[in-house]
């Protein structure tokens, strides 16, 4: 089942604040800034913040895809003769055809 976005966004919320928690440590005791992808701990927080975001995409796409879906179906009930007319038409055209 997947995740709602509430969820994910408070997931990634928690990962940023352990991640900043990490680079402040770093930080403190005197790493550079391009140095922090050799540490462990700073890489899998990272690499975790990154997954995060990339689900998030992820449902923000999904829910495009299902708003543009629900507009769609909504549409529909009012042109739905003119699209059953065609459809009947164009499966006349190819019966005669064989």
């Amino acid at each position: 089942m997947p995740l709602k976005r509430e969820t994910i966004e408070r997931q990634l919320a928690t990962a940023q604040a352990d991640l900043a928690a990490c680079v402040s440590k770093l930080k403190e005791s005197g790493v550079d800034a391009k140095a922090y992808r050799k540490n462990v701990n700073w890489r899998n927080l990272d690499a975790k913040c990154r997954q995060l975001k990339s689900r998030l995409f992820s449902v923000k796409s999904t829910e495009d895809r299902e708003a543009e879906c629900a507009t769609r179906k909504a549409g529909s009930g009012e042109s739905a003769g003119k699209k059953s007319a065609g459809k009947k038409s164009a499966g006349k055209k190819s019966a005669g055809k064989k």
